[in-house]
């Protein structure tokens, strides 16, 4: 299935790279790598994360703070949130 990215999702991925970047040089990249790698995972193996909400299923990145919020349409897998675990899940619905 394809992938396709929610603006608010890329808009998240790209504005935490950088933040992470401006951190310490090389950790955005390392973030983009491995939010790449897990979006490439989901991509392969759409219904192995869990499905917490209506139709929402949650991945958890076990090297950074964050999840990946995604759905399966009939064509697509969307992200529609790679989400801080800091943040409050309930603004997503």
């Amino acid at each position: 299935m394809k992938i396709k990215f929610s603006f608010e999702a890329k808009k998240e991925f790209i504005n935490s790279a950088k933040f992470y970047e401006g951190r310490r040089h090389g950790l955005g990249k390392r973030f983009e790598k491995e939010i790449r790698k897990q979006v490439g995972f989901i991509q392969n193996n759409p219904k192995s994360a869990e499905l917490k909400y209506k139709d929402i299923r949650v991945l958890v990145i076990k090297t950074f703070p964050f999840t990946i919020h995604y759905k399966i349409e009939k064509e697509y897998i969307v992200i529609v949130a790679i989400f801080h675990s800091s943040k409050n899940p309930e603004k997503l619905r």
